[in-house]
């Protein structure tokens, strides 16, 4: 028992090390410079890309959740299906 113990104690003392270092590293990259004038053209461009990405993956699972939604529907009941409707878009709005 106090072998589960201890282990508990260490992953959590772990996950507090690493939420403690990802908050001073968060810091240090934000009031870093920017970068030159051109380096902050590519930045954006980067960001640009990166949108239309996500929004082609977004509709991609939002067509293949609509799918899986109709298919549990189907074989189970509405309301296994509301709960998996509910789930999807809780996850979304994340």
């Amino acid at each position: 028992m106090t072998n589960y113990l201890e282990l508990l104690y260490l992953i959590s003392f772990t996950g507090l090390l690493a939420v403690a270092y990802s908050y001073l590293l968060s810091g240090q990259i934000i009031s870093s410079s920017p970068g030159n004038a051109r380096m902050q053209e590519i930045a954006e461009a980067i960001q640009i890309g990166a949108k239309a990405y996500l929004n082609r993956q977004y509709k991609t699972i939002a067509i293949v959740g609509i799918l899986v939604l109709a298919i549990v529907t189907y074989f189970f009941n509405y309301l296994v299906g509301l709960g998996y409707f509910i789930g999807a878009f809780h996850f979304r709005i994340r």
